[in-house]
């Protein structure tokens, strides 16, 4: 149940502090990767657990998921989407130890791993380098956007991934509940609110090119 508590602050930090997060994100992501590291060394450490065991970096990507079904118009979107992608890095960077635990524990030495949870791993990693802004600038808006759709295959299994290695049952409902609605409302949301400007996107792309 510490992933709840974790998406309020990720998201209070997110609203009231977004332009300092932004402003020092190099910084920021700096700092992640240095705790990220000593975490992944000194898991049992119980101040580490949000990091190897992904409760932090599945917070962090739950706000990311959901900036997407924001309304617009509001404050809390326009601030937490200013730092979105910021965001997403950080989430990759905090997700890592976990990652390494599985792939070095679970598979090098026992032999097991979890495939849906190294598959998602695997395709935040694209996501991860193109959210950087030198990285994205080398990219047609609509080309990057292909690339981070994939960010929605990545969710669903993530969901699928927890819902395999929730160990109780007060966990499963809550990933049913946290996932669940965004699966239904997603392809709703994005049919009313944004086909039409992604439509448009690809139209002008296919001007250029011909």
């Amino acid at each position: 149940m510490i992933t709840l508590p974790l998406i309020a602050i990720v998201t209070l930090l997110g609203y009231f502090f977004n332009k300092q997060i932004r402003k020092n994100s190099t910084i920021i992501y700096i700092l992640i990767a240095v705790i990220s590291i000593i975490a992944t060394f000194f898991r049992k450490v119980p101040v580490f657990t949000p990091f190897y065991k992904s409760f932090l970096g599945l917070a962090i990507f739950y706000v990311v998921m959901m900036i997407g079904v924001l309304d617009k118009k509001k404050a809390l979107y326009k601030k937490l989407f200013s730092i979105r992608a910021e965001l997403s890095i950080i989430g990759f960077i905090v997700l890592t130890p976990h990652a390494i635990f599985y792939i070095v524990d679970k598979f090098i030495y026992s032999g097991t791993y979890e495939l849906i949870g190294l598959l998602t791993y695997i395709i935040f990693i694209p996501l991860f380098i193109t959210s950087f802004k030198k990285v994205r600038a080398k990219f047609r808006f609509y080309n990057w956007k292909k690339i981070q759709n994939f960010a929605y295959i990545a969710y669903l299994l993530l969901f699928v991934h927890l819902i395999i290695s929730a160990s109780l049952k007060i966990n499963l409902v809550l990933y049913i509940v946290l996932f669940v609605p965004y699966i239904i409302y997603k392809p709703i949301h994005y049919f009313k609110d944004e086909s039409a400007f992604y439509k448009k996107v690809k139209e002008n792309y296919k001007l250029k090119e011909k």
